[in-house]
């Protein structure tokens, strides 16, 4: 939910996000807070980033959790649930600016969001090779990768626990099996944010 239509430049927006005791994005100059995540939401990140920890460990990518601002063109600051560089970081005030994997596990509260207006910002991201959006109703991922010309996206879709995933611009496969045993045994509640901005 927008804490507030009014228009905030970027300056703004970090000041009042580095005050706040829960955290929110900045999309188009609106100050979006965000939805506490739930059991099921924690479980399956813990899930993905231990997996691609092990998967990476003698690569030259680096895994990050959720507490990480992405910068994408136009001055958006996003938050996602993991992402992955690979080479040298590049941080500027400590955002991110070069991506090379995002990942998104979907709420009932992000999802129309995260496929929507996240997605047509993460795109402007020239490092950005892999969105990867995650279910928690069912063990069910989609892969958008970016394609040799830059322009074009392809789609990919693994669904059942004997599916797996490819990412092939970190070198990584993944079996759904490793993310989703035992997710139904947590719940898919989710925190509401606070509706104050200060």
């Amino acid at each position: 939910m927008a804490l507030s239509q009014q228009y905030l430049t970027p300056q703004q927006y970090l000041e009042i996000e580095r005050g706040n005791d829960f955290r929110s994005e900045y999309i188009d100059g609106v100050m979006v807070a965000m939805a506490g995540p739930s059991p099921r939401h924690n479980y399956i990140t813990t899930k993905l980033t231990k997996h691609l920890d092990n998967a990476l460990e003698n690569k030259p990518c680096t895994t990050l959790n959720s507490n990480q601002m992405i910068w994408a063109p136009g001055d958006s600051h996003l938050f996602s649930d993991i992402v992955v560089f690979c080479g040298e970081g590049e941080f500027v005030n400590g955002i991110l600016v070069n991506p090379t994997v995002v990942m998104e596990v979907l709420s009932p509260s992000t999802e129309s969001r995260d496929r929507g207006i996240k997605l047509l910002k993460y795109r402007k991201i020239t490092s950005l090779r892999h969105y990867v959006l995650v279910s928690q109703n069912e063990p069910y991922i989609e892969v958008l990768t970016r394609e040799n010309d830059d322009s074009q996206w392809s789609r990919q879709e693994a669904k059942g626990m004997e599916a797996q995933i490819v990412l092939p611009s970190i070198d990584v496969t993944q079996a759904l099996s490793d993310i989703y045993k035992g997710y139904l045994n947590f719940p898919m509640t989710e925190p509401q944010p606070s509706p104050s901005a200060g």
